[in-house]
């Protein structure tokens, strides 16, 4: 390769992300354990006799194996929940399989994996019976059976129901059934299948929604997009606010590094709806090749491409921080997050404002693009393809952006609690 990569961190910095490292590799080592259990148990897990004050919880994938930027908030709460005491009990899907199985867990205890639909809902109703189920905790429920969500009603018995959308689809199914997209696919459907469970489905989520006492979203870019969406449900925009996925702290300054040539990553998986095919065109473009030092900072899926450093990483094998800590290793300059699809809170960007490096996006990014434009993340916002050509040409003003990001300070991410209210009104 034409330059050299920086082998490690300033040591405090790398303590930092090694000590989160160390303790996630050891939770990932024991679910890992604990998911070896083929099939579910046959008999109730206790959640009848429950009698410490708990949580349920509701989500489309199980937090303590998936790596999406839900899981992520989901385990951050369950950890918040289970320091002030609670019991966690987290229900979720698993998917590509026919007939649909569910995961059933206390906090990262594997209860039962490969559970029937009559199972868990025998264990979630009497949970819901014993009267200290504080609130309803609901991330998502896609892949959920519309017959145990119609089963489950609005999950009376539970103090307070806190409906959390993450993204734009629980309020409009019908967008997922015009594409049939991969979400779909991923839970074992075939298109016409999920065609006929959306009006089942879309009106079980839809009183779940009436029924909430509060709906929280991460960003005002999904809220103002997802508004019609709402009103058409009957929710009251009272019960609408926003709290953001993640927070910062500043650590401290970066140290100044030029290099002779900039160094432009993608981040991310190598998907077309995250930019995939537009990175793809700037490997393609000679002018790009000369002019930059190239990285793809991501999942590993994508095949190698010459003059490209490839750094995979993953977040289930430790460090669920770790794509700061390689944006800061790899000294990288400007990052590509040129999503074409609305994004309600983008991980990556996150990421990237994290590591202090600025971030070049698209108008049709949501929640990127709204953030960039106003200035709380630096980075620019391109209004197309060429554009963004013209951007990364023009010397004068691409190095103006990178001076900017030299100056700016690498942050701890945090996980901002949506049920912290809760946890403060716990004598």
């Amino acid at each position: 390769m034409p330059f050299e990569v920086k082998s490690s961190l300033p040591q405090s910095l790398r303590k930092w992300w090694r000590r989160l490292e160390g303790k996630v590799e050891t939770e990932v080592r024991s679910v890992a354990r604990e998911s070896s259990i083929p099939t579910a148990i046959a008999e109730p897990t206790g959640a009848a006799g429950c009698r410490e004050d708990s949580i349920l919880i509701l989500s489309h994938t199980d937090p303590q194996v998936s790596v999406s930027g839900v899981d992520r908030f989901v385990l951050a709460e369950i950890e918040a929940l289970e320091k002030a005491g609670f019991s966690v009990w987290v229900l979720s899907p698993r998917a590509g399989l026919t007939p649909r199985t569910y995961t059933w867990r206390r906090g990262a205890r594997l209860l039962g994996d490969g559970c029937s639909r009559s199972f868990v809902q025998a264990e979630v109703e009497a949970l819901l019976a014993t009267g200290r189920v504080r609130a309803a905790a609901i991330h998502h429920l896609l892949g959920f059976e519309p017959e145990l969500l119609e089963a489950l009603g609005t999950l009376q018995g539970a103090k307070k129901i806190l409906f959390y959308l993450h993204d734009e689809h629980l309020v409009q199914l019908e967008k997922l059934a015009g594409e049939f997209s991969f979400l779909a696919r991923n839970f074992g459907w075939d298109a016409s299948t999920f065609t006929g469970l959306l009006p089942r489905l879309q009106a079980a989520v839809d009183r779940l929604l009436c029924a909430a006492d509060e709906v929280l979203m991460p960003s005002t870019a999904l809220q103002e997009h997802i508004a019609p969406a709402l009103r058409r449900t009957g929710v009251s925009p009272a019960n609408c606010r926003v709290v953001p996925e993640v927070s910062y702290a500043p650590y401290r300054t970066k140290d100044p590094v030029v290099h002779e040539r900039p160094r432009l990553a993608y981040l991310g998986h190598a998907l077309p709806n995250k930019g995939w095919e537009v990175w793809q065109g700037l490997l393609r473009d000679p002018r790009i090749r000369e002019k930059f030092d190239l990285f793809h900072i991501g999942g590993g899926e994508a095949e190698r491409v010459a003059g490209v450093a490839a750094v995979p990483y993953s977040t289930c094998a430790g460090n669920p921080y770790a794509s700061v800590a390689l944006l800061h290793d790899h000294e990288i300059d400007l990052v590509l997050l040129w999503s074409t699809v609305l994004e309600s809170a983008s991980y990556t960007m996150a990421e990237a404002h994290a590591a202090g490096v600025p971030v070049l996006t698209g108008p049709a990014s949501g929640n990127i693009a709204a953030t960039v434009g106003r200035g709380e993340v630096l980075g620019k916002v391109l209004d197309e393809e060429q554009a963004l050509i013209e951007f990364l040409l023009d010397t004068v003003a691409m190095e103006a952006l990178v001076a900017a990001g030299k100056g700016a300070p690498l942050r701890r991410m945090h996980h901002e609690s949506f049920l912290r209210g809760i946890l403060g009104d716990r004598s």
